[in-house]
């Protein structure tokens, strides 16, 4: 096959029993993107820590990536919205906190949460706004 672009020259498109110079195996693929589909599970002060540490390197690893986080409840409230929320405590020396925002229809299971009970929240990271912002959380086994 060839395939021609805006240069002059075609470009031959290896066959699918050539080998490309520095091309991945199937595993390395796998392993790279696999990652970004199944959610991994972190402590809450894991992350806090982080993007304490590095906000770029830390958004690189968890932004847009579907997470676990654990942790101890700190807060269970609603924004200035109305969104139902809960704070996962990363340390009583950290001022930061993991923060889950959750649907209204999620209302009844967070109140039967309890301050410093443990728990295990699913979402996706969002980055940090003043605490690490995790959307569409869901309580998790």
């Amino acid at each position: 096959w060839v395939i021609y672009s805006n240069s002059k020259q075609p470009e031959p498109v290896p066959s699918e029993t050539s080998t490309i110079s520095g091309a991945y195996d199937a595993r390395e693929v796998y392993e790279k993107y696999a990652a970004r589909i199944q959610p991994t599970v972190i402590q809450a002060s894991q992350i806090v820590a982080a993007y304490v540490a590095n906000e770029v390197a830390a958004d690189i690893r968890y932004k847009d990536r579907t997470q676990i986080v654990e942790g101890r409840i700190d807060t269970i409230g609603k924004d200035i919205l109305d969104d139902p929320y809960v704070t996962l405590s990363a340390g009583e020396s950290e001022f930061r906190s993991v923060q889950a925002f959750f649907k209204t229809k999620d209302l009844q299971q967070l109140a039967s949460l309890s301050k410093g009970q443990l728990v295990r929240v699913e979402g996706t990271c969002e980055g940090l706004m003043m605490n690490v912002q995790v959307k569409n959380s869901r309580l998790v086994d």
